[in-house]
């Protein structure tokens, strides 16, 4: 399974190439652990996906090469969530 980077629509590249800084390029090196040469599918959470493949990792951020963008279709299926609330005041929030 490849790994997977989430880009906000407002940052989604333009041109072959991204820099990520800050909590972006932190989580992609520190928490998910990409290596240079390894390939990511980065994605915006509105259907738009890209393979890219990690061409520099500094201090000051990371660089991706993307590849070509695909527009993914919307799922069929409707989701529906439940969750159950704590009685007693369980769910207050207290210091």
């Amino acid at each position: 399974m490849r790994t997977r980077c989430f880009l906000p629509s407002g940052a989604w590249p333009t041109g072959p190439e991204i820099r990520l800084s800050g909590r972006e390029a932190h989580h992609l090196t520190r928490v998910l652990r990409v290596r240079k040469g390894d390939i990511v599918i980065c994605f915006d959470g509105c259907g738009m996906e890209a393979e890219a493949v990690v061409q520099e990792i500094t201090t000051k951020g990371s660089l991706l090469k993307m590849g070509l963008a695909r527009q993914i279709p919307a799922s069929p299926w409707l989701v529906s969530l439940g969750v159950a609330v704590p009685g007693q005041g369980k769910l207050d929030e207290r210091s």
